[in-house]
């Protein structure tokens, strides 16, 4: 979970988020986190566990978000 405190993301950074226990990027996609596939930090190890019960509604929302990206890349 990402407090206040984390710092803003620019646009052109790559997707995903600080490790909460080294602080060095962790790379995330949505198909990660739907997927519930394991996400490790490359630096330390570290294993990230989603909540998916607690993060459903945060996950519908990233579904609908991926699916409203292929929808916009398949009509071009």
């Amino acid at each position: 979970m990402l407090t206040r405190t984390a710092k803003p993301r620019n646009v052109t950074d790559p997707p995903g988020m600080p490790c909460p226990r080294c602080g060095k990027p962790i790379r995330l996609s949505i198909e990660k986190l739907l997927t519930a596939t394991p996400v490790y930090c490359s630096d330390c190890g570290l294993q990230l566990v989603l909540d998916r019960r607690a993060s459903a509604e945060g996950l519908d929302a990233a579904r609908a978000l991926q699916n409203a990206m292929k929808d916009l890349v398949g009509s071009k």
